[in-house]
This record gives C-alpha cells, structure tokens and sequence, in this order.
C-alpha cells in the first residue's frame, strides 16, 4: 500500500511538472506509472480523476475566453464512444487490456515524434467527428484522450487564450463525465477514489516546481524525455503480456 502511493505521488507530480514544463503530458505521464501498480482499466480512472484539478484550475483562468459552441459537438461525441469504450475495457482479460495499451504508448510516441508538427486539420464536420470519437475512445480505454482534440482545437480557434480555455473546458467535461460512468459501472472502489487524494496534491506540487523552473529547461529536451519514456514503457508492457 505504501509503495502504490509512493509511485502515485512520483508519478502525480511527475504529470504536472510536465505540463506546466511543456503545455501537455499530464495524463500521458502519470500513466507511464500507475499500470505497474494496478490494471489498466483502474489507472485510467485514477490518472483521469487527478488530472482534472488542472483542468479546474486552468478553466478558471481562461473563462472568459472559452468558445462552448466548439466544445459541445465533440463533447457529445467523446461521451458516447468513451462510454462504450468503458465498458468494452472493463469486459476485457486483464492481458488483452496490457497489451492494446502498450501498442498504444507505442504508437502514440511515433505520433508525437514523426506526425504531431506536420498534421494540420481542417476545420469540418467529419474531422471533429473522427477526432472527438479517438479521443473519446484513448479517454474511455486509458484515460489519455488529449492529443486528438488538441490538434483539433488548435486548427479551429483563433488565440492562445482560447484555444487553452476551450480544449481545458472539454477535457473538464469528459473527465467529469467518464468519471461518473467508472464510479457507476465499479470502477473505482474507496481505496481507489483515496489514492487520488494524494496525487492531486502531488500534481499541484508538481505544477509549483514547474512554474519555479519552466524559463530554466528546453521544453524540447522534456519532450523528448516523455516520448522515450512512452517508448520504453510500451515495449516493457508488450514483453509483459507475451
């Protein structure tokens, strides 16, 4: 028990150093470390639970500069497809599970490595379906449903003010909403929901060092930490299951 929290602190703060470092990784990092400590489908519910007292926290800021008329359509999307996908990953044998998610830190990796500077989206009805249904579906499975919709976000507003408060704003509202459905479908048991109490501490701590340090690190060199971790991770996971 002692150790599971030591790695949900390491790991919480971890998360938030990262995005207040390099704008996004929350949830990416803090799932780099709570599968070795329980199943993927629990971890997922954890790691989206801590993450939202960022997402609070930035919404507050940028209030006034949130566009809810981009947010509701792909909201809706990611509630249906998340839904589905929590379900489907809690019916789902415990390996199956390790498995899809290691191929998924794999590719997500490549993603940010090779694809994440050139992709550019345009603006339509059939991309914001494609990207809200892969967000809710990598939200759903592990609780890390922010690339899609972030390189959404960024092709259709117009500022930094409100591309941060909207895509904060949806991440509030999916996580809130795929919380629910892991609290009602059993996810998350007691144990469970007071493991997160340390780690929205730590994340806080995390996000304190991060603004003390952010003008003193290559937000680069940081990145690249986080894919290669996101490398490492997947395959250690793959070899695992085999």
């Amino acid at each position: 028990m002692l150790m599971n929290t030591i790695i949900v602190l390491i790991g919480s703060m971890l998360g938030g150093f990262a995005q207040t470092v390099t704008g996004f990784g929350c949830g990416i990092v803090i799932m780099l470390f709570l599968p070795y400590i329980m199943p993927v489908v629990q971890a997922s519910g954890l790691s989206v639970l801590i993450t939202m007292i960022l997402n609070v926290m930035l919404v507050v800021k940028y209030r006034k500069s949130i566009n809810m008329r981009l947010v509701l359509m792909p909201a809706v999307i990611s509630f249906a497809v998340s839904t589905l996908c929590i379900y489907i990953g809690n019916n789902l044998e415990l390996a199956v599970m390790k498995m899809i998610f290691s191929v998924f830190l794999i590719a997500l990796a490549l993603y940010f490595i090779f694809f994440s500077e050139r992709i550019k989206l345009e603006a339509n009805l059939p991309t914001v379906a494609v990207c809200a249904a892969l967000a809710g579906a990598a939200n759903g499975l592990f609780g890390i449903g922010g690339p899609p919709m972030a390189l959404y976000f960024l092709t259709v507003t117009k500022d930094k003010e409100t591309y941060i408060g909207t895509t904060q704003t949806y991440f509030l509202l999916t996580s809130a909403y795929t919380t629910m459905i892991r609290i009602f479908s059993g996810v998350f048991d007691r144990e469970l929901l007071m493991m997160a109490v340390p780690g929205i501490a730590a994340i806080l701590l995390g996000e304190y060092i991060g603004i003390r340090v952010v003008d003193r690190i290559s937000h680069q060199k940081i990145k690249k930490v986080i894919y290669l971790f996101l490398i490492v991770s997947g395959v250690i996971t793959l070899v695992q299951t085999i």
